[in-house]
C-alpha cells in the first residue's frame, strides 16, 4: 500500500493551514518514523505554536479523512508473495509506527489480514523506528535468531530501524515516493520474481 504519499499531502495541508508553504520532498525524510517524532520536527523546524497534541489531532484529522477516501490497492504482486511464503510455512509479521487500529483496518480493507501471524503498532513498543525495538520484539514473538529475518522495508527510518536490530534488510523502491534506501543490503523495484526461494539464498548467506 502506497500510504506515504497521501500523509505527506495531508502533512502538506496541514502545514498551509499554519500559513506554511512546503513542499513534499522536503517532508520525505520524516516517513517511517511515527506521528509524536514528526510532530516535534515540524513543531522545531518550522517554529509552530501549537502543542505537540493539538498537531498530532489536526494532522490525524487532515489524513484520516483523505485515506477514508482514497480506494487503496497493495503493491502490486505483493500477495502473491505473501501467498507463496504462507504456503511454505513461513512467518510474516508487520512492524510499523503507525496505530494498530489504523493497521488492522487496512489490512482488512486490503484483504491481506490473514497472511500476518503478528502486527506491531506504535502502541506495542516504548520506542518508534529508526529505534530497533519493533523488529527486535518480532523476532523475539517469533522464537528466531536476526540472522533467520528478513526485513522488506521502503523508508530511510525502516530500514535503518531493521539495520540497528542486525536484520539483512530489502529496499522497496516501487512506492511513489523517492527515499533513501542506500542502507539497505538489497534493493528491488518490484515484488515480481521474490518467492521463498529467492529468499532462502539469502538467508542461507546469513547463517
Amino acid at each position: 500500500m502506497d500510504s506515504e504519499l497521501i500523509y505527506l499531502k495531508s502533512l502538506k495541508k496541514y502545514l498551509e493551514t499554519c500559513g506554511i508553504i512546503e513542499t513534499i520532498d522536503n517532508l520525505v525524510p520524516v516517513i517511517g518514523t511515527d506521528i509524536i517524532a514528526i510532530s516535534q520536527f515540524i513543531k522545531d523546524k518550522y517554529k509552530l505554536d501549537e502543542t505537540i497534541e493539538e498537531i498530532i489531532i489536526k494532522q490525524r484529522n487532515i489524513f484520516d479523512k483523505d485515506f477514508e477516501m482514497t480506494n487503496i490497492e497493495t503493491m502490486p504482486h505483493l500477495p502473491k508473495l505473501l501467498n507463496n511464503l504462507k504456503l511454505n510455512n513461513i512467518k510474516i509479521g508487520l512492524v510499523s509506527s503507525s496505530r494498530k487500529f489504523y493497521l488492522n483496518n487496512n489490512l482488512n480493507r486490503l484483504g491481506i489480514v490473514d497472511y500476518f501471524d503478528c502486527v506491531i503498532a506504535k502502541e506495542d513498543v516504548k520506542n518508534s523506528k529508526p529505534n530497533s525495538e519493533g523488529y527486535l520484539k518480532a523476532v523475539n514473538l517469533f522464537g528466531l535468531k536476526t540472522n533467520e529475518v528478513i526485513v522488506f522495508e521502503d523508508s530511510y527510518n525502516g530500514i535503518l530501524s531493521a539495520k540497528n536490530a542486525e536484520i539483512k534488510t530489502i529496499a522497496y523502491k516501487g512506492s511513489t515516493v523517492i527515499q533513501d534506501t542506500k542502507l539497505a543490503d538489497y534493493e528491488i523495484f518490484s515484488y515480481l520474481g521474490i518467492d521463498f526461494k529467492y529468499l532462502c539464498k539469502i538467508i542461507e548467506k546469513n547463517l
